[in-house]
């Protein structure tokens, strides 16, 4: 999978960048945007880190959908991740799905975009990007979780026809939204 994109950076200057699958070999590129990108984020509680050890396996996994959007330096400027969850961390169980629809969720679970990228919906390319390769037979209710304060990306699952089903505490006591929206063929 690969989409081209024109974009501008933070100086206005047209960028090209590509948008593809992510691989082992680009654990150190989202681990580090990763930091980056924390260390640059006003409230912390925006973005729940993801542990080296668990991009490792995400990445690994061959149901898992992570896309890259790579700059034409080749520097990863942002990524987005969708992982099928296990019964214990389903977001379903969050908004009370009933039992035999579980296996059926797939979580949108990491998308992070660099601050010089911002502005160019970067976030909804790489989302939309994923719901076409998902597999709809096997994931047919794709959940995700946004800070609710978190205007930019909450605009842009709305945009996208997600719903908020219920705002709760997760990762630890941090405030989210849990979200949901149906992809099932018709």
């Amino acid at each position: 999978m690969t989409r081209i994109l024109k974009i501008k950076n933070l100086q206005q200057e047209i960028v090209t960048c590509t948008i593809s699958t992510l691989k082992e070999e680009n654990l150190n590129q989202v681990i580090n945007l990763q930091e980056e990108v924390v260390n640059t984020l006003e409230n912390k509680e925006y973005f729940f880190k993801t542990e080296n050890s668990e991009f490792r396996g995400i990445l690994n996994n061959k149901e898992n959908i992570c896309l890259g959007c790579f700059n034409e330096s080749n520097e990863l400027i942002a990524y987005g991740m969708f992982i099928k969850p296990t019964l214990l961390d389903n977001y379903g169980l969050d908004i009370n799905l009933e039992k035999d629809l579980l296996p059926l969720v797939g979580h949108i679970e990491s998308t992070i975009v660099h601050p010089n990228y911002r502005g160019n919906s970067l976030q909804k390319h790489l989302i939309a990007a994923i719901e076409e390769l998902i597999d709809r037979n096997k994931f047919s209710i794709l959940c995700a979780t946004v800070h609710p304060d978190n205007k930019a990306s909450l605009k842009t699952f709305l945009k996208l026809g997600y719903e908020v089903k219920i705002e709760k505490e997760k990762y630890g006591g941090l405030r989210r939204y849990v979200l949901m929206k149906s992809i099932a063929y018709n």
